[in-house]
């Protein structure tokens, strides 16, 4: 399925909303890496043609960070009245983490 959507993706910036998080990238949890490097590897090959990636399953992190020219989020478990607002318009991207 990633090397369907990779050919589509870079025909325009994307957003990407994933449950699993990316290998590497706030992932540790128990001293182990637990994302997934299939989605590491998508996003190496694509990053300059994703604008933003929503990623969770993990309630250990919280967090908005850059790989390269994209924006990574996990915007925290909901059962906890986490949640995020995202502006995006053109080419920038601007995450606000809040809580209920």
């Amino acid at each position: 399925m990633l090397n369907t959507l990779s050919d589509k993706v870079r025909e325009i910036k994307k957003i990407v909303v994933t449950h699993a998080p990316i290998y590497g990238i706030n992932d540790v949890i128990g001293g182990l890496h637990v994302g997934s490097k299939a989605l590491r590897e998508f996003l190496d090959s694509n990053t300059s043609n994703i604008s933003l990636w929503i990623t969770g399953h993990l309630h250990e992190y919280r967090y908005i960070t850059r790989y390269r020219d994209t924006v990574i989020i996990n915007p925290g478990p909901a059962m906890r009245g986490f949640y995020a607002i995202i502006e995006i318009s053109h080419d920038l991207v601007k995450p606000e983490l809040r809580r209920l």
